[in-house]
């Protein structure tokens, strides 16, 4: 843990948030790369493993060498530089640690209604993420495009996305209201996908207009999201297992995400997918608006954590 789990947000949206950029980049390479179909007598997806692999493999020893786990840890941070950010981040009981969390700490982190909540809030929101980032060319090709120009008209969404994400995570953690901010991207999804469900197929440039809401509802939730349940875990020990039930529930999202979207529902729109993505969006909002209060609950009767430590809970 690198800074105050209160500036964690715009953190985890800076990273995840790359996701959406990532996105953008592939559907220019794609599309750019569909054209060395057969060359070398490679296909064309041969050719995007390749190109994309490759960048990935050297960026290895660079991770290794810039993104040490622990501030202790990096070889070229000055011992000042050591000393000022675990002062920062040990004002709530972060950074490196021999501490272990009690079986009350695990218990309390996987089975509380209030971490169910968490868990629940990022899977509503990891099937609609999920939608855009398997599915976006299939739901482009639907709007009557063809599989490389709907590769290429991806590209658009995807940035919008990418700056109301960063620009929500940054609002939510300035102004701590993490669960306001995730139910308004939410609802601005929940329209998107609605109206999606509900439009004729051959609506194509209001169905495509309305992929822009869709990203602004998906992405930009993820990241307060992340955030949201490290900065209210039972006990900072038991971090580690909220991330991993947390990253559990966007595996099991995006498997859902894979399967809501029905090759015999491209003529008519993907009526299944959109309608499921809209439910989902509107589940997350709720949710989040439910923790909100809960979480204000908690800090008018001074409620402590797992450890009986006072707490202040992040909104």
């Amino acid at each position: 843990m690198w800074f105050p789990v209160e500036e964690c947000s715009l953190r985890i949206a800076l990273v995840g948030s790359s996701a959406s950029a990532a996105g953008a980049f592939n559907g220019a390479i794609a599309y750019g790369v569909g054209h060395l179909n057969g060359t070398a007598g490679l296909e064309g997806f041969s050719w995007l493993f390749l190109v994309e692999g490759i960048v990935t493999v050297l960026c290895v020893p660079l991770v290794l060498w810039f993104v040490p786990d622990y501030p202790a840890r990096a070889k070229w941070l000055s011992e000042d530089d050591k000393q000022y950010i675990s002062d920062r981040i040990a004002v709530r009981g972060g950074g490196y640690t021999k501490e272990h969390a009690s079986r009350k700490e695990i218990l309390t982190t996987l089975f509380h209604p209030r971490m169910v909540a968490h868990y629940f809030a990022y899977l509503c929101d990891m099937i609609p993420l999920g939608s855009m980032t398997f599915f976006a060319p299939t739901i482009v090709n639907g709007l009557g495009y063809d599989s490389l120009q709907a590769n290429l008209m991806t590209v658009p969404p995807w940035i919008f996305g990418y700056c109301v994400c960063l620009l929500l995570a940054w609002s939510a953690d300035t102004r701590n209201a993490r669960g306001d901010h995730v139910a308004a991207s939410s609802v601005v999804g929940f329209v998107g996908w609605l109206v999606q469900a509900v439009l004729p197929a051959d609506a194509y440039k209001a169905r495509y207009a309305m992929l822009f809401l869709c990203a602004s509802g998906a992405f930009p939730s993820a990241n307060p999201l992340s955030g949201w349940v490290t900065c209210n875990v039972p006990s900072i020990p038991a971090m580690a297992i909220a991330v991993a039930m947390n990253n559990s529930c966007a595996g099991v999202g995006s498997m859902i995400a894979q399967w809501i979207w029905l090759d015999s529902e491209a003529e008519t729109g993907y009526k299944t997918g959109n309608a499921v993505c809209a439910a989902c969006s509107a589940g997350a909002a709720v949710t989040a608006i439910g923790l909100r209060l809960w979480y204000g609950h908690l800090n008018r009767v001074g409620a402590r954590d797992a450890r009986g430590q006072q707490r202040v809970w992040l909104l």
